[in-house]
């Protein structure tokens, strides 16, 4: 591996351009990785004259429309050269800029202020035809969704939530599934599905259309309960009429249940994006619950999905009486001293390509991985990553992925 020297301006300009190694390199005379040692620590290539190359790659810089004022003083160190090591403290402007927000709490009790949003989403990334070529690969290790049992990574975290959404359905139960965006809410649910059909499970899932739904009107269109109750109409008999008033409604939907339950069937009410829920329907949810039964026995079970905002609504006054009958699991970040990110990976690139994981990444490129996601390690931020340090290893022509590969990805 290459010892760390001195960082380059050269590195920040690269970075915030997004302008490709090889766009800046090829006209300048010098190839992609040999920019990259240049930009990364300072090391120039022994048989080109410095003078030169520096005229070369700024005159490179200014025809690819970098600005005047970001070509001065390129080849100067950084001033604090400890920035290139891969520490939580990373300075951004050493980094492409990652679309970050601020998490909330990592409990569902824990809540956020105004200026704290979602958690950090890396902008979609696939792995390029130059990649797959580069590194023979055939099918992209984190570009393809869970499709089957042996796709899915568990750990003890996910086995947990897991189980807790699966007995919540079979026993109708009040659960909310929360997760930030990429944490594998739909992996969940899909898992769900899956296992239903492969137990021979008589549990019909029940899901409302979400489509435009918001949780005020000036946003989208909030869900009702008629639309909830038709939804359960028509899933339990896509032939019925659904009858017009409430009261009339909600009738009919209990005789459907309990219909279907005399016939052996459990049921469960999804909701997702259920953070766009309004107040009032997540209180028609509670009354749904307690009115769905036969004596004690609940014949519905809801199953609410959503970011973090829906376990914050569940905590305002309004809904109090909502937070008492539900219980709340939640998706979290893979460890990174537990091994979580790098059992991932590799069960990522053993699932889908029947490779190792030392095949395509060195083991500093996931510490270098970890850093560059500032603890929310969540899979798809970690599955766009990781194809970009792929893309950017091809690029430079590099057999494996190591730490600068990341840092410059």
């Amino acid at each position: 591996m290459t010892p760390n020297t001195h960082p380059l301006r050269l590195h920040t300009v690269l970075t915030a351009s997004r302008l490709s190694l090889r766009q800046v390199a090829e006209p300048a005379g010098i190839s992609p990785a040999g920019l990259s040692q240049l930009a990364l620590h300072g090391q120039w290539p022994k048989r080109r004259d410095q003078a030169e190359l520096r005229q070369a790659v700024t005159r490179s810089l200014a025809d690819l429309g970098v600005p005047t004022e970001q070509l001065d003083h390129l080849f100067e160190p950084l001033p604090d050269a400890t920035q290139t090591a891969p520490s939580t403290t990373d300075k951004p402007s050493l980094l492409p800029p990652l679309r970050r927000a601020h998490r909330a709490g990592t409990h569902p009790n824990t809540r956020t202020t105004p200026n704290q949003e979602d958690t950090m989403l890396i902008a979609k990334q696939s792995l390029t035809t130059d990649a797959r070529k580069h590194f023979k690969l055939f099918t992209g290790p984190f570009d393809d969704e869970v499709t089957q049992d042996a796709h899915l990574f568990a750990n003890a975290e996910i086995r947990f939530v897991r189980e807790m959404v699966w007995q919540a359905a079979l026993n109708a139960r009040m659960l909310a599934l929360v997760g930030e965006s990429g944490s594998g809410k739909t992996t969940i649910l899909g898992d769900l599905k899956e296992r239903i059909q492969r137990e021979n499970k008589l549990l019909k899932i029940i899901a409302p259309s979400v489509v435009g739904m918001a949780d005020k009107d000036t946003k989208g269109k909030p869900l009702k309960s008629s639309d909830i109750l038709a939804a359960i109409v028509l899933d339990l008999d896509p032939k019925a009429t659904v009858a017009q008033t409430s009261e009339a409604r909600t009738r009919q939907v209990l005789k459907l249940l309990e219909e279907h339950r005399k016939a052996g069937w459990a049921h469960v009410l999804v909701l997702e994006e259920a953070h766009d829920s309004p107040s009032t329907t997540l209180n028609q949810f509670k009354r749904l619950h307690e009115r769905m039964r036969v004596g004690r026995a609940p014949l519905l079970g809801i199953l609410m999905v959503g970011h973090q905002e829906l376990a914050d609504k569940l905590q305002k006054n309004d809904v109090r009486e909502v937070l008492q009958r539900t219980e709340i699991v939640e998706l979290r970040p893979l460890g990174v001293k537990s091994g979580d990110l790098a059992a991932y990976m590799a069960h990522r690139v053993k699932a889908y390509c029947g490779r190792e994981l030392g095949e395509l990444f060195e083991l500093d490129a996931i510490a270098a991985l970890a850093t560059r996601l500032q603890g929310d390690i969540y899979p798809l931020a970690i599955n766009n990553l990781s194809n970009r340090a792929l893309n950017q290893a091809a690029e430079l022509g590099a057999p494996v992925v190591t730490a600068d590969v990341v840092r410059m990805a």
